[in-house]
């Protein structure tokens, strides 16, 4: 017996009515699909509109929805680990609280979809539209996020521990509370983005665009940000301790009282930052542009300077007199 056979076997048996149409598999598009079986593990959906199927809390594990159109369908706390949904349209699918670990979502359309509290260890969503997505809670550790557009998106408390990231498009995303450690976001866009209270601990963000993100106490620790672009982003009170900021760009970003503690800020650009009551202690800011920086009260103890543009005499004296050190000729 064929799969379509056994579908529409299973549909006979229903009392529920469905639309007849010429495709097997569509005529079981049904308001409560998931009532008549719970058990479609590996059933092949690849080209199908089952837009507004109910498959809440069905066992669709290693299922093929390959290009299938989901839009608006309910998946809530579905089981779909290890199936295939690249180029499927999942736009304002209701997928929260569902696994979809290691499953293909490349390309998938997930805008405005609900994945709340869905998981997505180690899935692969490279280059998929999440647009105004709500992923709040989702866990998404070792996901596959290259090239992902994720701009306005709510990702408040995700997890995206050691994720690729690489080339995403995060404008204006709601990061607050993500766990981000060991991330990859290399060339990511970050512009306007909301991390506050983040944790970036040993990311990678090389030439990552951050252009007015707010990343008021962030942990950065050890995390690469170099090449990055942070013009007017807001550090308040973040943790930059031991991360490489060399030729990062942080023209008028707000950093009083970040932790900067054995930093490398060699060859970044700090014109108009505010770097009051930060701790520079051990950092190196050495051919830093310092242009109009402020550095009132900051702790620069054993912090290293030199061949900085921008830098007055006054403010040289002061710095010496503070503890710190400068390397070049005198």
């Amino acid at each position: 017996m064929t799969q379509s056979q056994t579908l529409l076997n299973i549909k006979e048996k229903s009392e529920l009515d469905v639309e007849d149409t010429s495709s097997p598999i569509a005529r079981l598009k049904i308001q409560h699909f998931s009532k008549l079986t719970k058990n479609l593990i590996g059933v092949n959906f690849s080209g199908e509109d089952l837009s507004g199927v109910n498959f809440s809390g069905a066992n669709l594990n290693e299922t093929d929805f390959t290009e299938a159109d989901l839009n608006g369908a309910n998946l809530n706390s579905a089981k779909i680990n290890n199936a295939n949904l690249s180029l499927a349209d999942l736009s304002e699918a209701n997928l929260s609280l569902a696994k979809l670990d290691n499953s293909d979502l490349s390309l998938a359309n997930l805008s405005y979809a609900k994945l709340i509290g869905t998981n997505l260890r180690g899935a692969n969503l490279c280059r998929a539209d999440l647009i105004a997505a709500n992923l709040s809670g989702a866990n998404l550790n070792s996901a596959n996020l290259s090239g992902a557009n994720l701009s306005d998106a709510n990702l408040t408390g995700v997890y995206l521990i050691r994720s690729d990231l690489n080339g995403a498009d995060l404008i204006n995303a709601n990061l607050s509370g993500a766990d981000l450690r060991e991330a990859k976001l290399i060339n990511a866009n970050l512009s306007g983005a909301y991390l506050k209270g983040a944790n970036l601990t040993g990311a990678s963000l090389s030439r990552a665009y951050l252009i007015g993100a707010n990343l008021n106490q962030v942990y950065f620790i050890g995390a690469n940000l170099s090449g990055a672009e942070l013009k007017h982003a807001y550090l308040k009170d973040a943790n930059l301790s031991r991360s490489n900021l060399n030729g990062t760009k942080l023209g008028g970003a707000n950093l009083r009282g970040a932790q900067l503690g054995g930093a490398n800020l060699r060859n970044a650009y700090l014109g108009a930052a505010d770097l009051s009551n930060a701790n520079l202690s051990g950092a190196s800011l050495i051919h830093a542009n310092l242009s109009r920086t402020d550095l009132s009260y900051a702790n620069v103890e054993k912090s290293r300077f030199g061949y900085n543009s921008g830098l007055s005499d006054t403010m040289k004296r002061s710095l010496i007199q503070r503890g710190a050190i400068f390397e070049e000729v005198s």
